[in-house]
């Protein structure tokens, strides 16, 4: 599979990938479909390499914002069966989608907006902290570092007008 981000127990990757990918991964995700039925909302897929389990991600904003927050989860264990759904609209703080373009497609649509802000965020050094995957560490990391993203784009903010006082 030339797409998809690879960790070391799971591999993400868009749905819009899943028709070219290897057969064993369509298989594997095949299993999940059997006992949850098709999950239209999911926008990545996770599929567990070591405890069996696929898990569906639904991020409605998923081409529209930069980093989108994870709305609804269906993890489904092959192993036992179990199937568990969290809904994390309510949330203050959910978690947020960093490197999309690691995860689509490389013929995705959008990949290379999502890859050039990835570098950005990567040349600014925003990207190395392991706590940045809810908004709100996220949003600090950003304002911490003097970043704003607007759309798609990177931009260092304005420092702040001095006072003009008399």
């Amino acid at each position: 599979m030339n797409f998809g981000k690879r960790l070391p127990d799971a591999l993400y990757f868009h749905v819009s990938g899943l028709t070219n990918a290897p057969p064993l991964i369509r298989v594997y995700e095949g299993c999940a479909t059997i006992l949850v039925g098709r999950v239209d909302s999911a926008d990545v897929i996770k599929l567990n390499r070591i405890d069996r389990k696929v898990t569906y991600l639904s991020y409605p904003a998923f081409d529209t914002e930069a980093h989108p927050a994870l709305a609804a989860s269906i993890r489904c264990d092959l192993k036992s069966f179990d199937v568990r759904v969290r809904d994390f609209q309510s949330y203050a703080n959910p978690p947020v989608l960093h490197r999309k373009d690691s995860i689509v497609p490389l013929d995705y649509p959008a990949r290379g907006k999502f890859a050039r802000l990835t570098k950005q965020e990567e040349r600014a050094g925003l990207l190395g902290a392991a706590d940045i995957g809810n908004r709100h560490a996220w949003e600090n990391r950003l304002q911490a570092a003097g970043f704003v993203v607007r759309g798609h784009r990177l931009l260092k903010m304005k420092p702040p007008e001095p006072d003009s006082a008399p």
